[in-house]
């Protein structure tokens, strides 16, 4: 299934379930490029809309504001995100936007560079778009993001046949040291002619309140194809033995607390090449 034609069916229940983690880390990136009135700003692989929020209620006009989507699904939930007729979306390509060079002041993109088809052709049509004095900034998942890893952990077990616990990983296990992923990103950028390229880890604790709305957020983000893959009879199954380490792992209470882990990347257009 295309990347594409996976949001389009995701896209309904996209981040209703559990906690807005995206909402979270958006506001993070709008915060990186401290957008204010008068500036022109891209969100690239808009999604729900997030980060296009984001950016707005931080300062950017809705009128100066874009986000583009390949994915249908999603832009619908993009227009109808925020209180007015909100900032302009459209569906495009990352590889090849249709926007005049220069024509944005900053340029964002949240969890998407490695799911595009080429990403770096992506970055270089960030480069492209920017202004001399523009700034683009993204967030990628950390490859030692804690909760990542224990969902790993848990579906390896599972297909291992080991019932045991399996704690959620502590950020300070985790998260020392660049991931590969990184360093390959901050060479692309490199190569898209980007500039000054500084990166921080960025962390935020999360919340499960109950096992059937961590369940239903499992479904509506993109752990959906490796559980739709399962087959019918052996959903319940799996159902069954990943919720019981969800018990496992909660609290007194029944609440499952994890900690969400990304690399927030900032970079600048280098000299124009003659």
């Amino acid at each position: 299934m295309s990347r594409r034609r996976l949001f389009d069916r995701l896209a309904p229940e996209y981040d209703r379930h559990g906690p807005r983690f995206f909402e979270r880390f958006a506001r993070h990136l709008a915060s990186a490029l401290e957008v204010a009135p008068g500036l022109d700003v891209l969100d690239v692989a808009t999604g729900a809309g997030a980060v296009t929020r984001a950016l707005v209620d931080g300062g950017a006009e809705e009128e100066r504001a874009v986000g583009v989507d390949l994915s249908v699904g999603m832009l619908r939930r993009a227009m109808g995100r925020g209180r007015g007729p909100g900032p302009l979306v459209a569906r495009a390509r990352a590889e090849a936007l249709p926007f005049a060079s220069g024509s944005f002041d900053r340029v964002a993109c949240g969890f998407a560079v490695n799911l595009f088809d080429d990403p770096p052709s992506a970055l270089a049509e960030a480069r492209r778009l920017l202004r001399a004095d523009g700034l683009l900034a993204l967030t990628t998942w950390s490859a030692r993001c804690p909760y990542f890893l224990w969902l790993s952990r848990a579906l390896e077990a599972y297909r291992r046949g080991d019932s045991g616990p399996i704690p959620p990983p502590l950020v300070g296990e985790v998260g020392a040291g660049r991931d590969r992923e990184l360093e390959e990103l901050r060479d692309s950028l490199g190569d898209a002619n980007f500039d000054g390229v500084e990166w921080r880890l960025v962390r935020e604790p999360v919340a499960y309140v109950e096992v059937e709305t961590w369940w239903r957020s499992l479904w509506s983000h993109c752990f959906r194809p490796p559980l739709e893959a399962l087959p019918s009879a052996e959903l319940p199954v799996f159902r069954e033995a990943f919720e019981a380490r969800f018990r496992a792992a909660s609290d007194d209470r029944g609440v499952l607390h994890v900690d969400l882990e990304a690399w927030l990347v900032t970079a600048r257009p280098g000299r124009a090449v003659a």
